[in-house]
């Protein structure tokens, strides 16, 4: 049994997504049930030529990232130093506070547009053509180090790649470090910034095009997503959550947001993959299934993970009868290993505000709720399951 979660405090969240630029605006967006999802042409000459996705059209890099230098670094980690500064700025961690702090990051596609780039320059007109600078950006732990060389941060640096669960990963592991007194603070989360390779694998995989819907899919789904997807819409985005250790946490501070209890995974396709690891998670936090208020989904719209994941839930869930089922990526798109821990960051503002927002296109009452406990899947086509489940701070 592994209960070391019991420390992890969110303290701060700082989120770049298509719903809005900073937890508050996010938050906002996300009550409301508004959407970030939009119609254009993403990508030059790449199939499908138009598509929606949770694209984030508007934001000034330099405004968040003032005197720091962004010409040479690339989309999604301008995405992820911009959620970092929010997410200090949110927390209140001083200049002084930020030399110790460990730094965990997801990642699953990251520096993949940058690779590629370097690749067909290295085939095309020879490797003294390669960029020494842009070769660094290439790197798989790149964006770690480059959150780490901006803010001046000198303790742990860590990258996890499990697919689409490596920001629920990073963020089980940064518990970890927290409860083994390894670091005082921690820097985690995820950011992935659409690409045309991105964009192209995903289409020829299948996953983009307009599916059928199952027919028994209002019969057996529990509908978290927007029942007329017909496909995954993908998004991109940042999501960064500062965690701290409970036992040197300042309480006079009072920000902290919610608390990590505990973190399953599990490894295999279909719905037993899915019930081992919210059964992991749940153990691990000591908790019964029907101590959880609100799940928030990982499914992504794709119908077959869909009704796994909806068999995975009725089976572990069967007598919680107060349950709530909810999903952010209906609304922002899927954003690969970033949706885990947008969908954190959303299960910690509803424990902090008592409230969870209604389904999409539903009319429900919204009047404030007791949220304690919120569990967060992320599952993907890879295999690769995670869980963590959150409670109020105590």
């Amino acid at each position: 049994m592994r209960s070391f979660h019991k420390g992890a405090l969110i303290t701060g969240i700082g989120i770049v997504s298509s719903l809005g630029i900073g937890k508050k605006i996010f938050w906002s967006n996300f009550k409301k049930g508004k959407s970030g999802i939009s119609q254009k042409i993403c990508f030059k000459n790449s199939l499908p030529k138009s598509k929606k996705a949770g694209w984030i059209n508007k934001i000034n890099f330099d405004y968040y990232l003032k005197k720091q230098n962004s010409r040479y670094l690339s989309r999604s980690v301008k995405l992820l130093l911009t959620a970092v500064s929010l997410a200090l700025k949110d927390a209140k961690i001083k200049n002084n506070q930020k030399l110790d702090m460990g730094i965990i990051l997801g990642e699953a596609v990251g520096t993949l547009s940058t690779q590629f780039r370097l690749t067909h320059v290295n085939q095309t007109e020879g490797p003294n053509f390669v960029s020494p600078i842009e070769f660094a950006n290439a790197l798989n732990n790149s964006m770690a180090s480059q959150v780490a060389i901006k803010n001046g941060i000198k303790g742990f640096n860590l990258t996890i790649s499990s697919g689409f669960s490596s920001g629920l990963d990073a963020l089980g592991y940064a518990a970890m470090m927290l409860n083994n007194k390894r670091i005082k603070k921690a820097i985690v989360g995820a950011s992935e910034a659409l690409s045309k390779e991105l964009w192209e694998g995903f289409n020829a995989l299948g996953l983009l095009k307009k599916s059928r819907q199952a027919k028994n899919k209002s019969k057996n789904s529990i509908s978290a997503l927007n029942s007329q997807s017909g496909g995954i819409c993908l998004g991109e985005g940042a999501a960064i959550l500062v965690l701290e250790n409970q036992a040197d946490y300042n309480k006079g501070r009072n920000n902290a947001l919610a608390q990590i209890i505990g973190w399953g995974n599990a490894f295999g396709g279909g719905a037993q993959a899915m019930k081992r690891a919210m059964i992991l998670a749940i153990q691990d936090a000591e908790v019964k299934a029907e101590d959880v208020d609100c799940c928030f989904m990982g499914s992504n719209k794709d119908t077959k993970q869909e009704l796994h994941e909806t068999r995975a839930i009725k089976d572990v869930f069967l007598s919680n009868k107060k349950l709530m089922v909810r999903s952010i990526k209906s609304l922002t798109g899927e954003c690969y290993s970033a949706s885990g821990p947008m969908q954190c960051a959303a299960g910690a503002l509803a424990i902090a505000n008592n409230f969870v927002p209604p389904l999409l296109n539903k009319q429900q009452n919204r009047k404030s709720q007791v949220i304690n406990t919120v569990l967060i899947n992320s599952c993907g086509c890879d295999g690769n399951n995670s869980t963590i489940i959150l409670r109020r701070v105590k």
